[in-house]
């Protein structure tokens, strides 16, 4: 099934052709493809073709990267790092609490490499006066990059008349050598550290404008000026994908040695229905079974991540239409010829940002698992969001043209195109965590004008320009 994009494509494209189709017809007969060039330096020169022309671009376009950002509650200017007092297993004592800072940020997204596409022009001139249609589709660019044992600090609000919150979580004090009388801590903070994360960054571009078009006479020194005015819309597509894992195991809950001596307890495995109850008597798990499991402190508890399995998913849809202006300056020596052109589009940015995910996947608060948040479960978000932006852009293009017959030229050449206030969401993303009736993370509508840069080469052919 075609998508709307195409389909709508399609549709302008029959439109236009219906509408030029004539005029096409015209030109076609009295275009010469394989007459030979004309070259003479006599006279004025060889003059610019008029009627129906096309042009064909291969392009090969790089995509600046995003501004970096934290992965976690971004730092302010001027207010100290985001950070939380948390304490890492196994009980309460002050040895084991640590201030948590986010370990990684988004700078491991480079510009991403070149994203073959095409481009393509097509218009007609009469007696210096004309239009053109161009537009291109580059392929979608992406990146994913896998990272191991990332901090992320989250915004933990307090909820409820006790003022809890969503990261807390028990841990077992061993006050005694004997684990009978091990105790269960009070509410702590817990860490948010996932053993592994992917990240994933997703870039799409298209454009389409429509042109009219008025040639100068020849210029003094035999380059011709081509003024161009009309409407362009484009679309720029950006996706950030989170998704952080924790340590899991299948454990065998089978107790085949009586001996009671060799029992420790479970405090924080998941995958084997370790718990502790309201009492103070947590489940036994045999020394034999944990013995060979990795990871594992020294003092033989599992570790687990306080969020288990969790994913963020960011994107921002950019749908910028405007007026614009250009003019082109081309001149030929011979079968050569250079050509420049510049444009300036002003355009209206309509923006569009989604997120959805779920936070702790695996959090069941029916278990009373140690180092896990206690009171809560999953945490499913939807958010949407919206906003209207000025994004000026210009774009410049250098091209080189050899003709090869009277109507046919090979060109090779380079397309640098900036714009302004585009949304990006690897920088919108609110590390926000919620018990309550809210939702937790969110976007970040502060950091939703980003400058993107598009450059790169292309070669091509052009019939009868």
């Amino acid at each position: 099934m075609l998508s709307n994009r195409t389909r709508s494509s399609l549709l302008v494209g029959l439109l236009v052709l219906w509408a030029v189709l004539p005029a096409l017809g015209e030109d076609f007969r009295e275009v010469q493809l394989w007459a030979p060039a004309e070259v003479s330096p006599y006279g004025n020169g060889p003059q610019p073709a008029e009627g129906f022309f096309f042009n064909f671009d291969q392009v090969y376009w790089n995509i600046s990267r995003p501004a970096t950002q934290t992965i976690g509650q971004p730092a302010v200017a001027g207010e100290p790092v985001p950070s939380r007092q948390v304490w890492f297993g196994t009980d309460s004592i002050p040895a084991n609490q640590y201030i948590q800072t986010n370990s990684h940020d988004t700078s491991m997204l480079r510009s991403s490499g070149l994203s073959g596409s095409q481009r393509f022009d097509v218009g007609r001139i009469i007696d210096r006066w004309g239009w053109f249609v161009s537009t291109y589709n580059l392929h979608a660019q992406n990146q994913v990059v896998e990272m191991n044992n990332v901090s992320v600090v989250f915004e933990d609000p307090p909820y409820g008349a006790a003022n809890r919150q969503f990261l807390q979580g028990y841990y077992i004090d061993m006050v005694s050598l004997d684990p009978e009388f091990w105790v269960r801590s009070g509410l702590l903070d817990l860490p948010v550290i996932f053993d592994t994360m992917t990240v994933t960054n997703r870039t799409e571009h298209w454009n389409v404008e429509l042109n009219m078009l008025y040639r100068t006479r020849q210029l003094h020194r035999g380059g011709f000026l081509e003024f161009f005015a009309g409407a362009r819309y484009l679309e720029f597509s950006d996706q950030f994908k989170v998704e952080g894992f924790g340590q899991k195991f299948e454990l065998n809950e089978e107790d085949d040695d009586d001996d009671d001596e060799s029992d420790i307890p479970q405090t924080n495995a998941e995958a084997s229905h370790g718990r502790v109850a309201g009492n103070t008597t947590p489940w036994l798990l045999d020394i034999d079974d944990w013995a060979s499991v990795e990871p594992y402190n020294s003092k033989g508890i599992l570790n687990l991540s306080a969020l288990g399995d969790s994913i963020w998913d960011t994107q921002a849809e950019n749908n910028v239409i405007g007026p614009q202006i250009g003019v082109r300056w081309f001149r030929q020596h011979g079968r050569w010829r250079l050509s420049g052109e510049g444009r300036f589009f002003a355009g209206i940015n309509n923006q569009s940002i989604t997120q959805t995910g779920v936070l702790g996947s695996d959090l069941d608060p029916n278990l009373g698992l140690t180092g896990v948040p206690y009171a809560v479960g999953p945490q499913t978000f939807h958010h949407r969001a919206s906003a209207v932006e000025f994004s000026p852009a210009f774009e410049i293009r250098f091209n080189t043209h050899y003709q090869f017959t009277r109507a046919i030229s090979l060109k090779a050449g380079w397309t640098g195109f900036w714009i302004d206030s585009i949304a990006r969401p690897s920088g919108m993303v609110n590390y926000l965590v919620n018990a309550s009736n809210a939702p937790s993370m969110g976007i970040d509508m502060t950091n939703n004008r980003q400058s993107v840069f598009v450059h790169g080469f292309n070669i091509g052919i052009e019939v009868n320009r």
